[in-house]
C-alpha cells in the first residue's frame, strides 16, 4: 500500500512540475521570471530536506513529509513570487504619472527640516 501510494505521488509530481513552469511562463512572461520561483523553491525544500534529516535523527517522521515538503514549498515560492510581480507592477504603473508631471513643471525648492528640540539655539 505504502509503495503503491509513493509511487503514485511521484507521479502526479514529475507530472506537475513541468506544467507549472509552462504556466509560470506564461503568467511572468519570460524564461528567467519563470525560473526564479523554481530557483527559490528548490532553496526551501533542500533547506527543509535538511531539517527534516535533522529530526529522522531524533524522532521518526512519516514518508509523506518529503511529498508535503516539496509540495508546500514550490506552492509557496511561485505564490510569493506572483505577489512580487504584481507589486512591481503596480508600482510601474503609479510611477508613470509622477514622472510625466514631475517632467513638465518644475520642482518646489527644497525645506529645510525642523531643528530637534535638544540641539536648537536658545
Amino acid at each position: 500500500m505504502n509503495e503503491t501510494v509513493v509511487r503514485d505521488i511521484a507521479r502526479a509530481e514529475a507530472l506537475s512540475v513541468p506544467i507549472v513552469l509552462i504556466l509560470c511562463l506564461i503568467f511572468f512572461g519570460s524564461f528567467v521570471s519563470a525560473l526564479m520561483p523554481a530557483f527559490v523553491g528548490a532553496v526551501a525544500v533542500l533547506g527543509a530536506f535538511a531539517l527534516v534529516r535533522a529530526l529522522t535523527m531524533v524522532t521518526e517522521l512519516s514518508v509523506f513529509s518529503i511529498n508535503v515538503i516539496t509540495l508546500l514549498g514550490t506552492g509557496l515560492a511561485i505564490d510569493y513570487a506572483l505577489f512580487v510581480v504584481s507589486r512591481s507592477r503596480e508600482q510601474l504603473a503609479r510611477r508613470r504619472a509622477p514622472t510625466v508631471r514631475t517632467l513638465t513643471r518644475p520642482l518646489p525648492p527644497p525645506r529645510q527640516p525642523p531643528a530637534a528640540p535638544c540641539c536648537s539655539p536658545a
